[in-house]
């Protein structure tokens, strides 16, 4: 697969958006040390490297969430912990050498990116809102309020 993280990929949540770019950063590290012939325990140490990196983005995602009253919270952190289950089944798979190095990247790459179109974006809508709400008036309806009646 080999997707890159571009703009277009921004959810307008700084601290998300730069976990994201890290994230794809990190699977380019890898697939080109595997596409360089890298051992195996090199490229196990890198994606346990991988795998840990990403259940810290998703704690402080979450945490993010939590703090701003995301009412999206549980959904979210469902699609993480389904995420996190895969990702070990992966990762127990290519210690059995039942799959490639590149299942685990192509995997990974493909379910962030359809995770940050759906997920992350929503959850940055709603940042966006919140910050509007919070630079206008009281008697006006809150852009939040009528975003979480729609959802």
């Amino acid at each position: 697969m080999n997707i890159k993280w571009t703009v277009g990929m921004k959810v307008h949540e700084p601290s998300i958006d730069r976990g994201n770019i890290l994230c794809f950063k990190l699977l380019d590290h890898i697939r080109i040390a595997s596409e360089n012939e890298t051992d195996k325990e090199k490229l196990t140490m890198l994606l346990n490297e991988l795998t840990l990196f990403i259940h810290f983005h998703f704690r402080a995602e979450e945490r993010l969430m939590l703090d701003a009253g995301y009412e999206g919270y549980d959904n979210h952190h469902a699609a993480h912990v389904n995420c996190m289950e895969s990702l070990k089944d992966h990762m127990f798979d290519f210690s059995d050498d039942k799959i490639e190095e590149g299942a685990i990247l192509d995997f990974t790459e493909e379910w962030l990116l359809k995770h940050i179109s759906s997920h992350d974006r929503k959850f940055g809508f709603y940042m966006f809102y919140r910050a509007s709400c919070a630079s206008i008036s009281n008697t006006v309806p809150c852009a939040v309020e009528l975003f979480q009646k729609k959802s």
